[in-house]
């Protein structure tokens, strides 16, 4: 996403004792992934229970509700909104960040619907409290641990498109064993992504003094976090299964 702190040197030699200014800052990005989800999880409820959406963004065939045009532009929406704005700059000031990253948690609330038609409410439940309870405790390992996880970051990084393009061609093959292995991975790494961006997030407060980057950074950080939680989610409730919303 052309994001500055892709950009800064990672490591954590020499590193800081952590101070009250992280924590805040820290605290901020996830109060944001947190506002984030909930936001996510209102236009999903909304787009539901709401005829009036259900019918724009879904239609009925064979009994079963698919995608409607509208619905398919929803899906891919945010997947062609964070590139756009790197490419155009959009998002480098702290509100342009925000403003990106706030659309990007409406749109995936939207897409997130389908799960809700697709599964029932107790397995939601249960994802989301399994997502929620690996994500709190990785991000903790990943803001205390002084261990440098630069290589795990670049390696999890270089899986994850890879995972992409498997994930893409078992949309063709349907492959039953291969969609289990792949959920099995995509856990691992958005897992791993959790530990290895929070890390990041510390060295990012430690190289810009600017208040102004580094608000942009927060929720840039806040995105990629955000994004590391749908998908863990995803890959998990696609684990767990369970009955199917009728």
């Amino acid at each position: 996403m052309g994001l500055e702190f892709d950009r800064l040197r990672e490591g954590v030699a020499d590193e800081p004792d952590v101070d009250q200014g992280l924590r805040r800052f820290l605290l901020q990005v996830y109060l944001k992934v947190a506002g984030g989800l909930a936001l996510s999880a209102a236009i999903a409820w909304a787009v539901v229970t709401l005829p009036a959406l259900s019918r724009l963004f879904f239609v009925e065939i064979g009994g079963e509700m698919r995608l409607s045009g509208w619905g398919w532009a929803l899906v891919v929406s945010p997947v062609l909104l964070i590139p756009v704005s790197a490419f155009t700059r959009a998002g480098t000031t702290a509100r342009g960040a925000g403003w990106l990253y706030w659309t990007v948690s409406a749109l995936v609330g939207g897409s997130l619907s389908l799960l809700a038609i697709v599964y029932a409410g107790e397995t939601l439940i249960s994802a989301f409290l399994v997502t929620a309870s690996v994500f709190v405790a990785l991000g903790l390992w990943g803001s205390v641990t002084r261990r440098n996880l630069s290589g795990l970051g670049h390696f999890l990084t270089a899986a994850l498109f890879g995972l992409i393009v498997a994930l893409c061609v078992n949309l063709l093959t349907r492959n039953s064993l291969l969609e289990l292995v792949l959920d099995v991975l995509g856990v691992l790494i958005f897992s791993g992504l959790v530990a290895t961006d929070t890390q990041r997030l510390k060295l990012i407060y430690y190289h810009l003094d600017d208040p102004e980057r580094l608000g942009a950074a927060s929720n840039y950080g806040a995105l990629s976090l955000y994004l590391n939680f749908i998908n863990l989610f995803e890959r998990l409730l696609a684990l767990m299964g369970g009955r199917p919303r009728r």
